[in-house]
């Protein structure tokens, strides 16, 4: 361990007996050092948090240099972090006629990163932090002549459920500290939408004569993996109904409210879905809230 991360076996035994007592691991006098001489980079150009001086800061952080779990994480957050420079460059390649419809998708897309990454040490923002992904995702609507002749799935109903007993579950909450929305999980919001699943499902099939076992395609908000075996569960779904669900959920996290555009995105691929299938999309948010839709291909 010392050798992959170049420091001395000593330093790698101090660090690791002061963490476990819970103290700093940085010895007070070199942090004192560090701080009097350390560098600061540059501001980031952002009105948001210093990305920069968050990754330095990070980077050179002991107690993720030494273990390979720390070394993986900052992997992860190097991967994933996008510089004031490289945003710019993105917008640059956008097309004139796109860029109205990319400003509302990136808008919407940046509202829930705002209150899903707030920099802090809390348990309620380690457990955001390890659950959602950044993504974002449009739909185009047609009208039914068209998409009859696209072979794409008709919107035939709608069904939503706010779960009032569960109102602060699943919430955004205002940080003062930090200046925007910190947002907070329930320990049992699994269970509560699982539970609330089944009369959602239940009301937006009935009223169309339907039963579960009528509906061949099941599009699932990825959110989590006790969120999906709960109402996989509550449902009677197999684990293939919602290997979609799974999937985005392994591959990118929890993308909030473009769960189902990117399970659908699957779903075209696998190109199973045949003139007459009915599908359920089914996502969740705050409130708490299910939303519902029944579609036919």
């Amino acid at each position: 361990m010392a050798r992959e991360a170049g420091v001395s076996p000593s330093t790698v035994r101090g660090v690791r007996r002061r963490v476990q007592r819970g103290d700093d691991p940085l010895p007070v006098p070199r942090r004192r050092q560090h701080q009097r001489h350390a560098v600061e980079p540059p501001a980031a150009p952002s009105d948001g948090p210093d990305l920069a001086a968050i990754l330095h800061r990070l980077q050179h952080d002991p107690a993720l240099r030494v273990s390979e779990s720390g070394r993986q994480l900052l992997r992860w957050i190097f991967a994933r972090a996008i510089r004031a420079d490289e945003r710019l460059d993105v917008i640059d390649k956008v097309p004139p006629h796109c860029t109205y419809i990319i400003a509302d998708v990136a808008r919407s897309c940046a509202d829930a990163c705002s209150a899903a990454y707030v920099m802090d040490s809390t348990m309620r923002t380690a457990v955001v932090k390890s659950l959602f992904g950044d993504g974002a995702a449009a739909v185009a609507v047609v009208a039914p002549d068209a998409a009859r002749r696209r072979r794409v799935p008709r919107v035939l109903d709608f069904a939503s459920r706010i779960m009032t007993d569960a109102i602060g579950a699943m919430r955004c909450d205002w940080d003062e500290a930090q200046h925007r929305f910190s947002f907070f999980l329930d320990p049992d919001i699994p269970y509560v939408v699982g539970a609330n699943a089944g009369e959602v499902d239940g009301r937006l099939l009935g009223r169309a004569g339907l039963r579960r076992n009528d509906i061949r395609h099941w599009l699932v908000h990825s959110g989590g993996k006790k969120v999906i075996d709960a109402v996989r569960v509550n449902l009677g779904l197999t684990r293939h109904d919602v290997r979609h669900t799974t999937g985005v959920l392994r591959d990118y996290g929890n993308l909030s409210n473009g769960c189902c555009c990117f399970s659908d995105q699957r779903l075209l691929r696998e190109a199973v879905a045949e003139p007459g299938d009915l599908g359920v999309l089914m996502t969740m948010g705050p409130g708490s809230t299910i939303e519902t839709a029944l579609v036919q291909w």
